[in-house]
């Protein structure tokens, strides 16, 4: 996925997608890390946070003055894998999402 944004809210549910589509599985640990490692990132100075998702590599940093905004790039794509997570990413920007019950 090019670089580009997602709101800060569906950070988690992208992750959890993002796993599922490697076939593997984003458990609360990993959500910890993430929810930790992405606390002092900055997507224009730097640093940025890298997390492994399957053959995924999940690059975020938090956008200066847009406390609702994340930055995300995901690196390791071919084929369908591709055209799945550049979907995915649409729908991470133009919905705000809700964990159902």
């Amino acid at each position: 996925m090019e670089p580009g944004w997602i709101w800060t809210g569906n950070l988690r549910p992208l992750m959890v997608e993002l796993a599922l589509l490697a076939g593997c599985e984003f458990d609360g640990s990993d959500w910890i890390a993430v929810e930790r490692g992405v606390q002092r990132t900055d997507s224009k100075a730097g640093p940025w946070f890298t997390y492994p998702v399957g053959p995924m590599t999940v690059e975020l940093a938090l956008e200066p003055g847009a406390d609702e905004m994340i930055m995300v790039k995901i690196g390791g794509l071919t084929g369908i894998l591709q055209v799945q997570v550049d979907l995915l990413g649409s729908i991470m920007r133009n919905w705000h999402l809700s964990q159902s019950e």
